[in-house]
């Protein structure tokens, strides 16, 4: 038990350092987005670029999350078995045997860009497709730019330098903001050019501090036939499995285009709020624990692995549950005050704001589907994550085609929530007989206070909506004021009411004293 709490202990502060990071890259995040809205609105030029956009953006995505989902338990096992010299040199073989693959598939891209407009904005009008096109080939770099930064990534986050890891990706952000900023004559191209400009000195940042750490990057000559081999087999069946569920955003971004002009922006702003509690907090946690988890998994603790589970789920319902009931009563706040200037007019406020609604609905289950890929990866089960992806990109674009026909653009994000939820149900069933956990429900039977001090929460809420709509208060000093009373009732409710895991599940991102002070201490402690 107290190398499980010295665990823990470790994860708190690496989640504290990614939350830290994680927080500022998403207020610039937040702050592209406001421009991106005030200039372009929900316009068919963004809609162009976003398509533009979706191909490199999700293949980086899908060979982010195959690529450090496998150099990560490698990378330790090498660092086990050799020593540290050897341990990098291997990494180092690996990354110039995947750089020339990201170069032949830039190409490949650059060439296939008319044919894969045609596929992806098969609802645009002719002028939309050539923009369409010009763009994208722009946005193939970030193919090559990012790949070379994937295989960086995981061995930053192998090695536990999350500073690193979470700094790098604030460039981005950084570069779009000044494009918007300073360089708004080029139009759309300046959002392009930010994203590509961003993306280089984010991979250049990644090798400097990975050099200064001692990795050595001179060209040795490619990986060994075992190196490709270890990589392969974990890689290959997770690169489907990413394909199959990072295709859902090619496939929700496709289908839109079918819809009125600005639905694929409308679906892109939406999903970017939704996502931005899971990628500041659920992701922090995520990347904090897969290190962790794959040396558990290595030193075959199963009960740590239980234990470490158990927490992280508890952990994840005390987080998404109120931050789902925010999100579906102010939502239409939420967007006014952040997108609704400029271009960005009421009417493309409230579809967004609906949009939003639909895809809080399954904020838990999205936040799941982080922590669930990164034990199914620690434990080398891809051959489940492929056959599970298979089937939620089968479920996806058939919900969609359903609800789109029945709500337009809402239809999608609704579609999107219900394929998590089936997906889910059938994930918690297959980890439970892999981590041989003797009942699911004695875990959610720890989410029973959160779930009750939700209800009071959606009340209480309800009724001070109500009360500032009455008093006609701009949302701008409302919203704060209301999160504020409410996040301080919710924690004060559950101080009564909640259970000695769940206080136990927190000290994963809060220190222990801290959470004596807020939920008082457990009986145990």
């Amino acid at each position: 038990m107290g190398e499980v709490q010295d665990s823990y202990r470790q994860i708190s502060r690496a989640t504290g350092i990614i939350v830290g990071l994680t927080l500022v890259d998403k207020v610039l995040a937040v702050a592209k987005e406001t421009l991106t809205a005030y200039w372009f609105g929900v316009s068919a030029e963004l809609d162009a670029f976003n398509i533009a956009l979706a191909f490199p953006g999700v293949l980086t995505l899908l060979l982010s999350g195959a690529i450090v989902s496998a150099i990560v338990p490698l990378y330790l096992e090498w660092s086990h078995k050799y020593s540290p010299v050897q341990a990098d040199r291997r990494a180092v073989h690996l990354f110039y045997f995947l750089g020339l693959l990201f170069i032949f598939a830039t190409l490949a891209g650059f060439a296939a860009s008319p044919f894969l407009i045609d596929i992806m904005g098969y609802g645009f009008d002719a002028p939309q497709k050539v923009l369409a096109v010009a763009l994208q080939r722009i946005l193939m770099l970030i193919i090559i730019l990012d790949g070379f930064g994937i295989v960086l990534r995981g061995l930053l986050q192998a090695r536990k330098s999350f500073f690193g890891l979470t700094a790098a990706p604030i460039f981005v952000n950084c570069f779009i903001i000044g494009m918007l900023l300073f360089g708004r004559d080029l139009g759309i191209h300046a959002l392009v050019w930010g994203t590509v400009l961003g993306t280089f000195c984010k991979t250049a940042y990644m090798l400097v501090l990975l050099s200064r750490q001692g990795m050595r990057f001179v060209p040795a000559g490619l990986p060994s036939k075992e190196t490709i081999a270890a990589f392969a087999v974990l890689v290959f069946p997770m690169l489907g499995s990413e394909l199959m569920s990072n295709s859902n955003l090619l496939v929700d971004q496709a289908m839109a285009t079918q819809l009125t002009s600005g639905s694929v922006s409308t679906l892109r702003y939406a999903y970017r709020i939704n996502d931005l509690p899971v990628q500041v907090v659920v992701l922090a946690i995520s990347r904090a624990i897969f290190p962790y988890v794959a040396e558990q998994r290595i030193r075959r603790d199963a009960e740590a692995l239980r234990e470490c589970f158990k927490h992280i789920v508890i952990l994840l319902g005390f987080l998404s549950f109120p931050m789902a009931c925010l999100a579906g009563l102010f939502s239409r706040e939420a967007v006014g005050i952040l997108l609704q200037r400029g271009a960005f007019d009421a009417t493309a406020a409230d579809e967004t704001a609906q949009t939003l609604v639909f895809y809080s609905l399954g904020l838990f289950l999205y936040a799941y589907t982080f922590v669930n890929g990164t034990f199914f990866s620690a434990m080398k089960d891809v051959k489940t994550l492929f056959i599970m992806g298979c089937l939620a990109t089968l479920l996806n674009a058939t919900f969609n085609l359903l609800f789109m026909r029945w709500i337009g653009v809402q239809g999608i994000a609704l579609s999107s929530t219900v394929t998590q939820g089936l997906i889910s149900i059938i994930f918690m069933r297959i980890i439970k007989k892999r981590l041989a956990i003797d009942t699911i429900s004695e875990i959610f039977r720890n989410l029973v206070p959160v779930a009750v001090a939700c209800v009071a929460l959606i009340m209480a809420g309800y009724w001070l909506r109500m009360c500032f709509l009455g008093l006609d208060i701009s949302p701008v000093l409302f919203l704060p004021a209301a999160g504020f009373i409410l996040g301080i009732s919710y924690l004060a409710l559950l101080r009564f009411i909640c259970l000695d895991e769940l206080r136990t599940s927190v000290t994963l991102i809060v220190p222990r004293n801290l959470v004596n002070k807020i939920l008082g201490p457990p009986r145990g402690w």
